[in-house]
């Protein structure tokens, strides 16, 4: 296989798991505002989560939302890019229209700006002091996010994400930044966790990260296999979709399969 190909067959069975449901009523209004993207500000990686938007026309509605970047919109206002999972299709929705996002278990974020800054490194309207101490959350984010997107890939591939893959993964990257001689409080090491549970990777952010990962030494690269290996059996169970993936995408870094 060809790391295109590794990129098309882990998207394939992330796409393939349907999103949970909604733990709120989700509202549409009758047609949604149009599309008038422009340059991409930052890649989102595909976080999925619900957002409360009021449109430019007043309308409210509320949606499960895979965002694939962020751009400028009309006058350079940062809108999310993403896949509407109510209208099956690519909608834009500008970040100061957001009134709160909500993750799929229900838990509530009105700190719009904060969320943003936390999950795209992106900072709209934030304070000084405030956008100087997201710096550091950037470059968390930095380290981790090739390792994220393709752990998250793979803990999908059976169809079900279980709490304990989720925490290995979460482990393993927090692990990875103190590697880098960095540390993380609590609340980082939590939000890593969110950011964790939030990604449903496309399969472009799949091919860039096996294309980054690709470059880094064989010790690197065998780190991140055995990883992937134990965030497979978090759950106390392989399937063969799971082994399938991690031994495609082995081949395509190391030459071998190392499963059975």
């Amino acid at each position: 296989m060809s790391l295109s190909s590794s990129a098309h067959a882990l998207a394939e069975h992330v796409e393939r798991r349907p999103l949970s449901d909604s733990p709120i009523s989700i509202i549409l209004t009758e047609r949604d505002d149009g599309d008038d993207r422009g340059d991409q500000l930052t890649q989102a990686d595909g976080q999925s989560f619900i957002i409360e938007y009021t449109d430019s026309q007043g309308g409210r509605s509320v949606r499960r939302v895979t965002v694939w970047s962020i751009v400028a919109g009309s006058g350079g206002a940062p809108c999310l890019l993403a896949f509407c999972h109510e209208r099956k299709a690519r909608r834009q929705f500008r970040i100061d229209r957001i009134q709160s996002f909500v993750d799929l278990d229900g838990e509530v974020f009105e700190d719009v700006q904060g969320f943003v800054a936390e999950n795209f490194g992106i900072t709209v309207g934030i304070a000084d002091a405030r956008a100087q101490s997201n710096k550091h959350w950037n470059g968390v984010i930095a380290v981790v996010r090739h390792d994220a997107v393709i752990l998250s890939a793979i803990i999908r591939a059976d169809g079900k994400l279980a709490i304990g893959e989720v925490d290995y993964v979460t482990d393993y990257l927090w692990r990875l930044v103190e590697k880098s001689g960095d540390m993380l409080s609590d609340a980082e090491v939590l939000a890593l966790q969110r950011y964790t549970a939030r990604l449903r990777p496309t399969e472009e952010s799949i091919l860039r990260s096996l294309d980054v990962i690709a470059k880094r030494p064989p010790t690197e690269i065998n780190r991140l296999l055995s990883a992937a290996v134990k965030a497979m059996d978090a759950d106390g169970k392989r399937h063969d979709d799971e082994i399938s993936l991690v031994n495609s995408i082995a081949l395509d870094l190391i030459g071998t399969p190392i499963l059975r």
